[in-house]
């Protein structure tokens, strides 16, 4: 019995996308070879599957690691890493590492949206032919009411000329120029 099963469908879900598996390939593992026990890919899923779970914290990976859900998801049979080794892993990640697996989770973003906007290279073609802008790039700065300054917001615009939308019921929407609206 376990009160974590959830972490199968995760584990599912994370297969199908391969973010955990992009993100161990994007990353740079420093470590010696002849002296790994635990492979980044295991090290990382396990830590955003346990994240998942609800057990951000480090130290729950003392008992996690014996956890067989635990362990199928992470794809490992035997115990997990320990709460140090998990440690040394996130205190040696840098900004190269982080700017990687930021780049993996914007491109799965975009793939995952690139259908939907149906963002083509013969629509690209047109918008340049026609000289119509689609993009423009602002800043402003913004407080949320639970922040306790303002920040700098950067936000990136684009203009879609055709936005064709199925719903359901087989109804479609067609606006031919969203951004004249």
């Amino acid at each position: 019995m376990t009160s974590d099963a959830g972490l199968l469908l995760i584990r599912e879900v994370d297969r199908k996308l391969g973010l955990t598996q992009a993100v161990a390939r994007a990353e740079e593992d420093g470590r010696q070879a002849g002296k790994i026990e635990h492979r980044l890919g295991s090290l990382i899923r396990q830590r955003v599957y346990a994240i998942c779970a609800g057990y951000e914290d480090l130290n729950d990976h003392d008992s996690l690691r014996h956890d067989r859900v635990l362990q199928l998801g992470a794809g490992r049979e035997g115990v997990l890493a320990s709460a140090a080794t998990l440690c040394r892993t996130g205190n040696r990640a840098d900004r190269a590492a982080a700017w990687a697996a930021h780049q993996v989770l914007v491109e799965q973003f975009l793939a995952s949206h690139a259908a939907v906007l149906g963002l083509t290279a013969t629509l690209q073609r047109r918008f340049q032919q026609r000289g119509i802008k689609q993009r423009a790039c602002t800043e402003f700065r913004y407080a949320a009411k639970s922040w306790p300054r303002r920040r700098r917001v950067v936000a990136r615009i684009e203009c879609v000329k055709h936005v064709i939308a199925n719903l359901s019921g087989g109804q479609t929407i067609d606006s031919s120029d969203p951004c004249a609206k």
